[in-house]
């Protein structure tokens, strides 16, 4: 039965990836330094991150909306005239790197690694492989993510409270549009009663987990490796009652189907017309509202299929 007021799982156009060693998936063989951009239909392609020195892996990684990368190193290293330490953040963009989160400017304790990078809003979020101390308020464990935000480090992802146990890491995480985060651990395990390999990514909604891509499934040779960075690219979504694309359906979509029946508001047929029967009327405002408070289920929709 859907719950009121939570957002559903959201739908994937494609998963960029970074494995931590070398694997041949589709047509393409990456090493711990590439990203591999997988259609999670069979085909596969690869990002360039410019000219990465061999030796160096990538620990985190995510694409702005602008698309620029911005990523974490497992090492010290030299990029493009940039020193960069597992503690930063750096950004590729233009063919040009810079460093897009200072660790030792933004307090964070040398000898924490970053090895897990998204983005929210324009800022940036990370994990630590470590337990770090932030601040004298702010200990993380390495099973959290946190936002960096005006300067001041909050907690975005808790996971113990989300059920992770101890044992694991996060160590590949993306947040998605309607707040959901999708995660990677550094071991196999069980979380929320869903067990899960070291190359599957997960998604927590705030309350419960799901598998949202099996990486075994997807790519055999990805059995024998860990996907240790993550950036994933949406479809672009429309569901059935779901008036404003916010992909939960609330009292205001039901209101505002309300006005389409009568007239007051224009909506497509495939968002407004509920129960399909071609019309848009009140009967379909009613079943908005069912469905806003939990029953029925979010039905599919010819039209928008």
């Amino acid at each position: 039965m859907a719950q009121a007021g939570v957002a559903r799982a959201a739908t994937l156009e494609s998963l960029e990836f970074s494995a931590d060693v070398t694997v041949t998936v589709g047509e393409e063989t990456a090493t711990d330094h590439d990203v591999i951009i997988d259609d999670l239909n069979g085909n596969t392609a690869t990002a360039s991150l410019g000219p990465l020195p061999e030796g160096v892996a990538l620990a985190g990684y995510s694409v702005a909306a602008d698309g620029d990368m911005l990523f974490s190193v497992d090492s010290t290293t030299v990029i493009g005239g940039i020193t960069a330490t597992p503690r930063d953040v750096v950004r590729f963009a233009n063919a040009s790197y810079s460093i897009a989160l200072d660790g030792s400017a933004e307090g964070i304790p040398e000898g924490a690694a970053i090895d897990a990078v998204a983005i929210i809003d324009g800022d940036i979020a990370v994990s630590f492989d470590i337990a770090a101390r932030l601040d004298a308020a702010l200990v993380v464990g390495d099973e959290d993510l946190v936002r960096l935000q005006a300067g001041t480090f909050s907690i975005l992802f808790d996971g113990s409270a989300a059920g992770v146990p101890d044992a694991l890491d996060v160590d590949a995480a993306h947040v998605l549009e309607n707040g959901h985060v999708l995660v990677s651990f550094d071991g196999s395990g069980s979380v929320g009663g869903v067990g899960f390999d070291d190359e599957d990514v997960l998604e927590h909604d705030g309350q419960a987990w799901q598998i949202q891509v099996d990486g075994s499934d997807a790519h055999a040779a990805l059995a024998a490796a860990d996907v240790a960075a993550i950036s994933a690219n949406e479809a672009a979504t429309v569901l059935c009652a779901d008036t404003n694309n916010s992909l939960t359906v609330t009292a205001s979509d039901a209101l505002f189907i309300l006005q389409a029946a009568v007239g007051t508001q224009t909506c497509a047929d495939c968002v407004c017309d509920v129960n399909g029967n071609g019309d848009v009327t009140a009967s379909d405002s009613l079943l908005a509202l069912r469905i806003a408070v939990g029953q029925p289920a979010l039905p599919a929709c010819p039209a928008c299929s």
